[in-house]
């Protein structure tokens, strides 16, 4: 996958909040914040994998979880711009609820969307010498489409519940036109000889190469 469930969080702030429904809980327990770190109790982080990219709800306020430091302790930030960008430490707050979703499986969708929109087979299931997703070199580039098509199939999960004249519903279809617009711009760089440099490029929906 191109993205974690913090990169949802840059586009969605209440998404977790909101749509928590349609993920998989994997944390439901209580907890507080001190010196930039969530402590729990009552569950087990390293039990349920929770690691740096997943997003914690304390008190219905959403964090990215940046590292898990022991299976009742991990450092959170306050969403930065960038996963680049320094940790932005939370203030400290008392015990209060705290819940860990993801929308794994619903990325895990969007991904396979996508390399299916760029005619490209999963990590090691493309045929002998043919490109795999491996062969991309602009993964970065790949991000905010595979988000939008992850937002795009959670808000359709909520408005198949909600109506079609629900607010879900025009979410849902806010974001696959936004996921269109987006399509229609994105190259995808592929290095096609394994020396490091891209000497392809491929657009989504298209299976021609464009030799550079």
């Amino acid at each position: 996958m191109f993205i974690t469930d913090r990169y949802l969080l840059a586009f969605e702030p209440d998404l977790f909040r909101d749509a928590g429904f349609l993920a998989q809980r994997l944390i439901n327990t209580t907890g507080s914040i001190g010196s930039g770190k969530l402590n729990i109790t009552g569950a087990d982080l390293a039990a349920v994998n929770v690691t740096g990219g997943h997003v914690a709800l304390h008190a219905s306020t959403a964090f990215e979880v940046i590292q898990r430091l022991s299976a009742t302790q991990a450092v959170v930030s306050i969403l930065r711009a960038s996963v680049a960008d320094a940790v932005i430490p939370p203030a400290a707050a008392g015990t209060a609820a705290v819940a860990v979703f993801t929308f794994a499986p619903q990325i895990a969708a969007a991904h396979s969307a996508l390399l299916a929109m760029l005619n490209l087979p999963a990590l090691g299931l493309g045929l002998v010498g043919e490109p795999d997703e491996s062969a991309i070199t602009n993964p970065a580039d790949l991000r905010t489409l595979e988000a939008l098509l992850t937002l795009h199939l959670v808000w359709a999960a909520a408005a198949a519940v909600a109506g079609s004249g629900s607010v879900q519903a025009s979410r849902a279809e806010s974001y696959r036109l936004r996921a269109a617009r987006e399509r229609s711009a994105l190259r995808a760089r592929l290095d096609l000889d394994g020396d490091g440099v891209p000497d392809a490029e491929r657009r989504p929906g298209a299976a021609v190469l464009v030799r550079g």
